[in-house]
Formats: structure tokens, sequence, C-alpha cells
């Protein structure tokens, strides 16, 4: 995986473990409601813990299959993740891509479960929620995103211990 510019959880030179925070990500929306993005911002790594959401689907009879995908700097596709299944028309499932989990698996037909590849992404990179066979009416709702970010840039030197004070001589 490094080959494509992100490697399994280990910190690049760069990267600043000491500064890492656990948060909430946000998606946002250009206004095609079949497409979801988060990006990287510029000053920091990303370890994607989990994502999160809600597809509600109209009554279109086409089948539709959510994607996560990954895209590098430039917007290329890296990794297509898909759910779990397929999702009919009419219905609203559950979608959670998970490190936890190394298997696909579908609960109750609602509940659907992917693994997410434990990596750290490098600043500029994108996370996108899509819709495949998009149909009016169709809409993500609860999109949520937990990761640590880190940031990046020269790693600051250790603080220099106090100076000490000579103890006055008296003479």
């Amino acid at each position: 995986m490094s080959s494509l510019g992100f490697s399994p959880l280990v910190p690049p030179p760069n990267a600043r473990p000491e500064t890492s925070n656990q948060t909430e990500l946000q998606f946002t929306n250009a206004g095609d409601p079949s497409l979801w993005t988060h990006r990287v911002a510029g000053e920091v790594f990303e370890w994607i813990i989990s994502v999160f959401c809600v597809m509600t689907t109209s009554a279109a009879v086409a089948t539709r299959t959510v994607t996560l995908n990954v895209l590098d700097q430039d917007g290329h596709n890296l990794m297509i993740l898909p759910g779990a299944t397929g999702q009919a028309a009419s219905l609203e499932f559950n979608y959670n891509w998970l490190t936890e989990i190394n298997q696909f698996a579908s609960v109750q037909n609602t509940n659907n479960m992917q693994p997410l590849p434990r990596v750290l992404f490098p600043p500029g990179y994108s996370l996108t929620l899509n819709i495949n066979s998009f149909q009016g009416g169709d809409a993500f709702t609860q999109i949520k995103c937990l990761g640590v970010q880190m940031n990046s840039g020269p790693h600051l030197p250790d603080t220099p211990a106090a100076p000490t004070i000579p103890t006055p001589v008296i003479v």
C-alpha cells in the first residue's frame, strides 16, 4: 500500500504523532446528492477509524450500491470499498465501514458492515461516499466519520531544560 502514497499506520517522517487527537470528521456535499466528500486537510495526516451513513432509496426500481472511495490528491481512485449488499427501492439501510472488522457482514439486510483498511491518509487525499445507479429522491443522511488527526510538518525540538542558575558565591 505504501506505493499508493499511504501506509498501514506507520507515520511518515513529517508526521507528528505527539499532536494526534481523535475527532469527528465532516463530509460535505457540493450540490450532487449522490456524492459526499471528506478531504484530508493540508496540514494533517488522518487515520480513519469508522465511516457511517444511512442511505434512503426512492421508489425507483434500480438496485443501488453504496461505495466508499479513496482518492489521491489528484482525484484518482486508489480504493473502492463497496457496501456489503445492494439496496433496492423504498428502503433505508445503515452502512458502517470499520477498521475493527475484517469481513463483510449484513445483519437483518438493513445494517451493513464493511472492512476499512487501517491506513494513514496523507494531506490532500479524499474519501467519497457514492450511490451507484442514483435515482431522484435517493438521499444520504446521518453521515458520520471518526478519525485520528495528526499534524504534519517538521518535528519540533525537545524543549531544553531550564538553565541552571549558579548559586552566588559570597566572598
